[in-house]
């Protein structure tokens, strides 16, 4: 599965990505424009020392089964979202805390 990602590439805009990796679990759910699956994908890790990855697919349809092996053009979106921590020895009113939800979803 350490194929190079560029061979037989889609061509890939701003705000996507090419996702390869092996399917996990796929969860068919129903919202309120319709079915849609969430799939897990593992990534392989970059070196035999580190973990693989797993990232989230949102689709329209499904892209797989358990174990299969996946290339994906994924759209990446996401928003912004902050929190409050509990106060602390250094914080004592608390620290504001920014970070970014991520989302991937399948360009079909």
């Amino acid at each position: 599965m350490n194929a190079p990602v560029a061979q037989n590439a889609p061509s890939i805009k701003v705000g996507q990505a090419l996702m390869v990796g092996r399917i996990e679990r796929s969860t068919r759910k129903q919202g309120r424009d319709g079915v849609y699956f969430l799939t897990l994908v593992k990534l392989p890790a970059p070196d035999q020392f580190s973990s693989p990855s797993t990232v989230e697919i949102s689709s329209g349809a499904a892209l797989g089964s358990k174990g299969d092996e996946i290339r994906q053009l994924v759209s990446v979106t996401g928003y912004p979202r902050t929190y409050s921590t509990k106060p602390s020895r250094d914080y004592p009113d608390g620290e504001t805390v920014y970070t970014a939800d991520i989302r991937l979803t399948a360009v079909e």
